[in-house]
């Protein structure tokens, strides 16, 4: 079995295969647990609060020059972070969270002083996420605890594969099997045990619950008006902290979708529970929701109840998830659906078509009306972390077909169509009601990059401006035949000159994004981006754009997470990046490059609503 667990642990092994007889004992005193430490490498769970950074644990070693590294093992994507003291700078493990298990390496025998944590006397349980492979971790129950009873806390049970506790004191591994449980070494556990649970595939372990411990994941529940979570602000302006993807749904039209496509309605396609804790799973904290507003489209521009009730229940699924989510309203007074998703499609009539919202000052004013409304409602939801106001305004296009900005802007500004004149009258009349919530604010043409120096800031102080980042459009959507790859020379721009498209292109063009931020003094952020999943070189495109996001600090949401309705994946998947590179497979894959580039990502995330103090 030790053998065995060398091979498939290679990297904890890499790490363990030094480590001297080690003689790690706990003491508690006056609220503080206590480790002693040998020289090498000690792995252990660390009892510190979520979010705590990396050099606090540092600190928190005696004595001071003793400590040599600090490795975690990211479970999402399966490779090791770390933190030096002699080259922090250098470091990628920026903070821990609670129950991490940890190698903590040492020159000399040291002590580590951590908060005492214990069993919440209710017995209350928690639901911990577990991605494919070995995930490493801090197990919360009692001493003299058999390994079946944690392999039989697994959800779903055949995902379980194998857990690996690696001895101390004699620096080797102990296993436990659930296909060989008689020739396991591993007879019990012990509470707060570091060891690695191997999962066939994503899953959920049970555990007993800590004293004053959040609820996350599987049992948490909604958060209730009365319970606003601390400053959200800071989640958009300390660095990329929000990572994740859009979800997107529509009004249903029965006489277009069918019975089946779209769902039953009155919204879809649907979402589960599922759904949502398949995403978080792979590491995301962050839903940008990309619905209908929750007011009539025509007059009387009235609360739609069946609209209103989709939302929260989509915000209670995503709590549940312990996820943050972004309301961003695609539709409402003077504005339909079918003139952002597909103006110029051919499958649907202009009866279906209503762009008023640029023509009529009633339609504006209604639009302020519904986020008023809206805000008023959703002020104080612990997971709410901003507002939307509109999904890609879109005048340039489908009312007058210019796509030069100065063209535009020269022609009508300070008219209905210069969103500019209306932005900042929603966001005074949110602020009416909540003063807190960041508002997110897009530009013209689909929010697309380049026309982002031309949105006029609002004054708001709590205001993220945001970009879609979809270019070249001709390579993310691009279907077969497949001419252009990703590095490649094409025409990016059309201006019929070939240009190198690499990473230096990405760059560039993100450095409008720089420049206006630096202008004005305020935060940007990306809630749309990707590309279809079959673009040669996909996964390269996403892996550097993501990483120039990071260096900015920018949080980031793809497009998109799509459900589990097979009626729709099935028909609309040409951005569902788990169906993999293949136009003609349409269902889950269990690994690509384009996943592992993703989840690369999502995987640094380090905080979610369970972790925030209210």
């Amino acid at each position: 079995m030790r053998k065995r667990a060398a091979i498939i642990l290679a990297l904890a092994v890499l790490l363990a295969v030094t480590l001297p007889a080690l003689t790690t004992t706990s003491r508690s005193q006056d609220a503080e647990r206590t480790l002693d430490l040998s020289s090498g490498c000690n792995m252990a769970t660390l009892t510190f609060a979520t979010g705590t950074d990396a050099a606090t644990v540092a600190a928190a070693i005696s004595p001071p020059d003793a400590l040599d590294t600090i490795w975690r093992l990211d479970n999402v994507i399966g490779t090791f972070q770390a933190f030096a003291p002699q080259a922090p700078q250098a470091s990628d493990l920026l903070s821990v969270n609670l129950l991490d298990a940890f190698y903590l390496c040492l020159d000399t025998a040291a002590t580590i002083t951590m908060p005492t944590v214990s069993p919440d006397p209710s017995g209350a349980t928690v639901s911990t996420p577990l991605s494919t492979g070995c995930n490493a971790l801090g197990v919360t129950y009692p001493d003299g605890t058999a390994p079946s009873q944690v392999a039989d806390a697994v959800i779903p049970a055949d995902a379980f594969q194998s857990i690996w506790r690696l001895d101390n004191a004699t620096g080797s591994f102990q296993a436990y099997a659930a296909a060989a449980p008689q020739a396991s070494d591993l007879t019990n556990l012990k509470f707060l045990d570091a060891v690695f649970l191997c999962m066939a595939g994503p899953a959920s372990l049970d555990m007993p619950a800590l004293a004053g411990m959040p609820v996350p994941v599987a049992t948490a529940t909604a958060p209730s008006p009365g319970q606003p979570m601390a400053d959200k602000w800071a989640l958009w302006t300390e660095g990329t902290r929000l990572r994740g993807a859009n979800i997107y749904q529509r009004r249903v039209y029965p006489e277009l979708d069918g019975p089946e496509f779209m769902g039953s309605g009155p919204v879809g396609p649907p979402y589960t529970q599922e759904d949502f804790s398949g995403l978080a799973a792979l590491g995301a904290n962050y839903v940008n929701i990309s619905h209908p507003g929750l007011f009539t489209e025509t007059p009387p521009y009235e609360l739609d109840q069946n609209i209103q009730d989709n939302l929260d229940n989509l915000l209670d699924m995503i709590a549940k998830a312990d996820m943050f989510a972004v309301i961003s309203f695609r539709t409402g007074p003077g504005r339909a659906e079918f003139s952002v998703c597909c103006f110029g499609d051919d499958w649907f009539d202009e009866r279906y078509l209503n762009d008023s919202i640029w023509q009529d000052q009633a339609a504006q004013d209604a639009w302020l009306a519904m986020w008023r409304y809206t805000a008023e409602r959703y002020r104080n939801h612990r997971i709410v972390a901003g507002y939307d106001l509109m999904v890609e305004p879109n005048v340039n296009d489908v009312l007058l077909d210019i796509w030069d900005p100065e063209a535009f802007y020269s022609a009508h500004a300070n008219t209905l169509y210069d969103w500019n004149q209306l932005h900042p009258r929603i966001t005074g009349a949110i602020r009416e009601v909540d003063a807190e919530t960041p508002i997110l604010v897009g530009s013209m043409a689909y929010s697309a990059v380049e026309w982002l120096p031309y949105v006029e800031p609002s004054g708001d102080v709590r205001t993220i401006y945001v970009v879609h980042q979809y270019a070249p459009f001709q390579y993310t959507h691009q279907v077969p035949p497949l001419e252009h790859s990703y590095p490649g020379v094409f025409d990016v721009d059309w201006d019929g000159i070939d240009d190198q498209f690499n990473r230096a292109w990405l760059d560039s063009l993100l450095s409008t994004v720089d420049a206006f931020a630096a202008t004005h003094g305020v935060p940007v952020a990306v809630n749309e981006f990707g590309l279809m999943r079959w673009e040669p070189g996909g996964a390269d495109l996403m892996d550097d754009q993501m990483d120039l996001f990071e260096q900015r600090g920018i949080n980031h949401a793809l497009w998109v997470w799509d459900p589990s309705w097979q009626p729709w994946t099935e028909e609309v998947d040409a951005f569902n990046f788990r169906h993999g590179p293949d136009p003609e497979h349409h269902a889950d894959v269990t690994s690509s490059d384009l996943i592992d580039a993703i989840v690369k990502y999502w995987g640094r995330n380090t905080i979610r609503p369970s972790s925030l103090a209210p």
